[in-house]
């Protein structure tokens, strides 16, 4: 059996209830091979994280070598290159920490930091997968502690927006105004079966209950991800109250 790089993941949630079910299925000779194939005239490079409503997870990568599977024990994932590469790279920022550094001295003289965040000092800031993955992984494993659903897709939003790309700041060449950028974001509850996501174009956050959805067999259901014009804002010009009548909150 062999499926194509688009098709694998579906292919995996409609075979699969588990990590675990995938584990043993990939010892299996049956498992499928991958093959690639053209979207918009482009081959994409691939990556699968696997997760379930346990928290276990798995990558799938498919390579020169072959087939290789990764643990995923950071929750973080980026397309490029394969995850082995970004384990070995995130030892390049062990110095990384939430917590401000010590004041330093150079002879006579201190120096102290400036302002809070110091612990951060050599986090990357650009756009390259590398650099977004050691971002992520930092900031969703710095981050405090979540106790709900709804905390944690809080969250999760807020790291993806700090490797959001947006349009014309990652070109191609020259000759090209537009290149990648985020088209979406999206953030999935798998305890409670909902899939949160705003496109580019929308930061308002939307959410379907996959609980509540319909569907009849042999039909399939689509959500309009972007939209063409922008959107989301909410006119509060009429909310505005006495300065001297907000609370120390409102402030």
């Amino acid at each position: 059996m062999a499926i194509s790089q688009l098709e694998f993941a579906p292919w995996l949630l409609g075979n699969f209830a588990t990590v675990m079910e995938v584990r043993e299925a990939l010892k299996t000779k049956s498992f499928p091979l991958v093959f690639d194939k053209k979207l918009l005239q482009y081959t994409f490079e691939l990556h699968y994280s696997v997760i379930d409503k346990t928290g276990e997870g798995i990558i799938i990568e498919f390579t020169d070598q072959g087939r290789k599977i990764h643990e995923n024990p950071l929750g973080v994932m980026t397309n490029s290159p394969p995850y082995d590469f970004h384990m070995l790279n995130l030892r390049n920022y062990v110095q990384l920490s939430k917590y401000p550094h010590e004041d330093f001295a150079l002879g006579e003289t201190p120096f102290k930091p400036l302002g809070e965040g110091s612990g951060l000092l050599g986090m990357p800031g650009d756009l390259t997968p590398p650099s977004r993955l050691v971002r992520a992984a930092t900031l969703a494993n710095f981050a405090s502690p979540v106790k709900t659903g709804v905390e944690a897709v809080n969250l999760a939003f807020h790291v993806l927006n700090s490797v959001d790309i947006p349009k014309g700041v990652a070109c191609h060449n020259k000759q090209e105004l537009v290149g990648d950028y985020t088209s979406w974001k999206v953030a999935k509850d798998l305890t409670n079966n909902a899939l949160y996501y705003h496109d580019y174009n929308d930061l308002t956050i939307r959410v379907v209950y996959l609980e509540n959805v319909n569907v009849d067999a042999g039909k399939r259901l689509k959500i309009k991800v972007e939209a063409h014009e922008v959107g989301g804002f909410k006119d509060v010009t009429g909310e505005l109250t006495s300065a001297a009548e907000a609370t120390h909150t409102e402030l």
